[in-house]
């Protein structure tokens, strides 16, 4: 996955990323049969689809990691975040980002994230991204 995103975000191998994020879901599905309740590894997997461009997949990942963390881990509401902006939903992204920091997930890290850089001029991200954001949320 970090492979897949370091193609992607590079900008010059972005055409390479393809085949690291189907990789990666392969480990992780992989890792599934092991442990099948691992909301990380879902949420992982839901993040490698929407890469990949595959919605309906994406999406069914992403509800079964929101349910088995019940909606309050930060590491599962970030990549939910991620997913939905992906798609093109930034409103949707936006709420799930909010609700992450809301848990306590690093607004360093997602103003580091590169997955996110389309949303850098929206001021609702910036202010999501202020000091002490969640305490108001």
């Amino acid at each position: 996955g970090n492979l897949g995103d370091a193609y992607y975000y590079s900008g010059k191998r972005r055409s390479e990323s393809g085949p690291a994020f189907e990789k990666a879901a392969l480990l992780a599905k992989a890792y599934l049969e092991v442990n099948p309740r691992d909301a990380s590894v879902l949420g992982g997997l839901a993040s490698y689809y929407s890469m990949l461009g595959n919605r309906s997949e994406s999406l069914a990942y992403l509800e079964k990691a929101l349910r088995l963390s019940d909606g309050k881990d930060p590491g599962v509401l970030f990549q939910a975040a991620m997913v939905h902006n992906q798609f093109g939903d930034t409103d949707v992204a936006l709420k799930w980002l909010a609700r992450a920091v809301a848990a306590g997930y690093s607004t360093s890290i997602i103003s580091d994230a590169p997955a996110f850089d389309n949303l850098r001029s929206n001021p609702s991200f910036r202010e999501l991204l202020e000091p002490g954001h969640s305490k108001r949320s």
